[in-house]
């Protein structure tokens, strides 16, 4: 079995020394893996998941149990370590970095600062690759046991499987599988044991109040400044240590230290919960994610079967095209008629009035079928052309409705104005037969009877004038009773010629004998009715 004395002898035969000028040894690579495995215990301690390149992730995996998310160990071997080596990790699946906790890279020189005193970040950097290169190289070969201070790394027949401490699962909650490790063998070197008292109780204080002490890994680190950094038990315990400052070493008063710590512990407090609300927001996103990559496990796994499906079915009609393809060659074969069949030179059919029967009933029923769907067509047609008819006959009536309306409101209207022009021609008359009345009165005498029913005839006309409806042309007699003057009318010119007439008949007058005013008046009054008549 392969383990690590080993392989550390392995690498220093074939490597040498890590250092150059120094005698091979292989202490140091026992330091570079002790910094390896106390970087990832601190990594592992913050619930984050440590990433080494061509090398393995080890952390934590964000699950969901009972609509909740928990964490669970996790140990994932990099594809490139397997591809290179020819090894394969079966318990350990590959799955999403969303489904980590948050990720950090390996840093060499975070590694050589904080756990090593005498090695650089190149020493961390070529004692792990080739630490890394011959665990891959004994897996390959043989069956590999390697010791981390989180579990035991297991490499049986190319296969890699990696085995957490019992107590892990044990703090989260988490039911412990079986064969998981009770304690690790793994045991740090004397270089990174726990410091003495005296060591936990130093610390240095700057100009900006931040607080340096001794960690339980025999470094340094910052408390005051830095609460978002990963409280380990050592650094728990010297956190009491590092607050007795001295006075010479504080500026300003008593007053203004307790003011300084209470603003660093608000500070501390308020940031931590925003770590949980941020790491609750981070677990939910992952699960979230996760059910989205469910989800599309699901849609493919669906899509594979319907793709099976299809090929089964795509294989049985290929079976069946075969199958159909020797049954017709069986039935040519078995209607091939052979020489001695024949009863040459006599050719008889065989009887088959059964087949030709069917086929005779068989062609009258899809006669009378075809009968029924053109006779169906037909009456359907001919109600498609009814109601095309019916509709045409009702946009007929109602246009001639509308006609008959519209002859109508016409009809009434051209009545109307012809009423109303009888009317005004009739007033136009009587006003002409006054205004001559009045203008021959004077030529002669009559006797007072005449003249009052002139007179009664002009109020007559008077009030007809103003009885008429309004708009009339007997609307337009002045206060006076005497008719507007209305030119470009033919009243208008009526008057006119009867002016002219009238002057005609004075002058006339004069070489002729003249009527007396009641025969004036009655020929007045003939011509009235003539033209009432007309």
């Amino acid at each position: 079995m392969y383990k690590l004395e080993q392989l550390f002898e392995d690498i220093v035969k074939i490597k040498g020394s890590l250092r150059k000028g120094v005698q091979a040894d292989k202490s140091d690579y026992t330091k570079v893996w002790d910094a390896f495995n106390r970087y990832l215990t601190v990594t592992f301690q913050k619930r984050q998941t440590l990433s080494v390149h061509n090398f393995c992730k080890v952390g934590w995996r964000i699950e969901e149990f009972q609509g909740k998310p928990r964490l669970r160990p996790h140990f994932q071997l990099a594809e490139s370590f397997m591809r290179v080596f020819n090894v394969e990790s079966k318990a350990h699946p590959c799955i999403a970095d969303k489904h980590f906790t948050s990720p950090e890279e390996f840093n060499f020189s975070k590694a050589a600062i904080r756990y090593t005193q005498s090695l650089t970040k190149d020493n961390i950097f070529m004692g792990l690759r080739a630490i890394v290169h011959q665990i891959g190289e004994a897996s390959s070969r043989e069956q590999v046991v390697i010791d981390f201070e989180v579990g035991q790394l297991i490499v049986k027949d190319r296969n890699v499987h990696f085995i957490f401490v019992a107590d892990i699962y044990a703090q989260e909650g988490l039911d412990v599988p079986e064969g998981a490790l009770e304690k690790a063998d793994y045991v740090p070197s004397n270089t990174y044991g726990p410091p003495s008292q005296d060591a936990l109780s130093l610390n240095v204080q700057g100009k900006a109040h931040s607080s340096v002490v001794a960690n339980s890994y025999g470094g340094w680190e910052d408390v005051d400044l830095s609460p978002r950094s990963a409280t380990t038990p050592g650094s728990q315990r010297s956190r009491p240590s590092a607050l007795m400052i001295d006075d010479a070493s504080v500026v300003g008063s008593s007053e203004d230290q307790g003011r300084h710590f209470a603003q660093v512990e608000a500070l501390s407090r308020h940031i931590g919960k925003m770590e949980a609300d941020a790491a609750k927001a981070i677990s939910e996103k992952h699960l979230w994610e996760g059910h989205l990559e469910r989800c599309n496990g699901i849609e493919e796994n669906d899509m594979e079967w319907r793709r099976t499906v299809e090929k089964d079915h795509a294989e049985q009609l290929k079976l069946q095209i075969l199958q159909d393809e020797d049954r017709r060659v069986q039935e040519k074969a078995k209607h091939k008629t052979r020489a001695d069949m024949h009863d040459f030179p006599k050719f008889e059919e065989t009887n088959d009035a059964d087949v030709r029967g069917y086929q005779n009933q068989r062609r009258a029923n899809l006669k009378q079928d075809l009968d029924l769907q053109v006779e169906a067509r037909n009456r359907m047609q001919q109600l498609q052309k009814q109601r095309e008819r019916e509709l045409e006959m009702n946009n007929i009536e109602a246009s001639q409705f509308e006609i008959k309306n519209i002859k109508r409101d016409e009809q009434a209207r051209k009545n109307q104005e012809r009423a109303i022009l009888a009317q005004a021609w009739d007033q136009d008359v009587r006003l002409k037969t006054v205004k001559k009345a009045i203008e021959d009165h004077h030529r002669t005498p009559g006797p007072k009877s005449v003249l009052s029913g002139l007179v009664g005839l002009v109020s007559n006309i008077g009030s007809s004038a103003g009885g008429s409806a309004p708009g009339s042309v007997a609307g337009s007699i002045t206060p006076l009773g005497m008719p507007s003057p209305r030119l470009g009318t033919p009243g208008g010119l009526s008057d006119r010629s009867s002016l002219a007439s009238s002057r005609g008949l004075g002058s006339a007058r004069r070489k002729t004998p003249t009527l007396g005013a009641a025969a004036s008046l009655s020929l007045q009054k003939e011509k009235l009715k003539l033209s009432a008549q007309r």
